[in-house]
């Protein structure tokens, strides 16, 4: 009766885990080439980009994996330019490179940037918001 009971709780206790356990991630779009995306946007470059104006705009909750690749800009006295603009809670992970735009990186409140370099940035190499 006692092995009977323990396989029930343990069953349940499963089932239990279960219910709280995060679902898997959507797989990343690849990218490669610039464009705009919308909110929870999950991308992945799997090419260098160069632009000849901005490059990447993601909406709130996004996540680009820069994928060891680089983003590169018209050169830092063309203006207004972004390499990356996005809304709040975008994560951009590296390994990668953004370089030569007014911007290199521009994003919202409760952003996360981590292991990517921004260089020869004309105005701003990182702009958080409250982050």
């Amino acid at each position: 009766m006692m092995k009977r009971i323990t396989g029930l709780l343990a069953a349940g206790g499963l089932f239990l885990l279960m219910g709280v356990l995060p679902s898997p991630a959507a797989a990343a779009t690849s990218v490669t080439g610039c464009g705009g995306f919308g909110d929870g946007a999950n991308l992945r470059l799997d090419a260098d980009l160069n632009a000849t104006a901005s490059c990447l705009t993601v909406g709130n909750a996004s996540v680009i994996d820069l994928n060891g690749h680089s983003i590169t800009g018209p050169g830092n006295e063309s203006g207004p330019t972004t390499g990356i603009a996005g809304g709040g809670n975008v994560t951009i992970k590296g390994p990668g490179i953004v370089r030569y735009f007014g911007t290199c990186i521009r994003v919202g409140n409760f952003s996360l940037i981590q292991d990517v370099l921004a260089d020869d940035c004309h105005d701003a190499g990182i702009v958080l918001g409250n982050s």
